[in-house]
């Protein structure tokens, strides 16, 4: 990510408000589990992943083959740069 302050490398070509901070953030998502997700294939299965996005950013997690009711246990981690107005 970029530094936190660093507005014009955050993002190009978007004009700035004269006052504010770009201050960055990481979002944490823990996958925990699923359950009784529907079936795909032809054999009353499916191969589930789990997809967050937040702007451009994107993180995705493992593939559970096999299952209707997957357990991950991980974590997903994003970005994101929000501007914070000072009055």
């Amino acid at each position: 990510p970029p530094p936190i302050g660093d507005a014009q490398n955050a993002m190009p070509g978007y004009s700035i408000p004269t006052r504010g901070k770009l201050v960055a953030y990481e979002l944490r998502l823990l996958l925990f589990q699923a359950r009784n997700l529907p079936a795909t294939d032809d054999n009353g299965v499916t191969d589930a992943f789990a997809i967050a996005k937040i702007g451009h950013q994107l993180a995705r997690s493992s593939v559970q083959r096999a299952t209707t009711s997957p357990q991950w246990y991980e974590a997903l981690g994003l970005h994101a740069c929000i501007l914070c107005m000072h009055i």
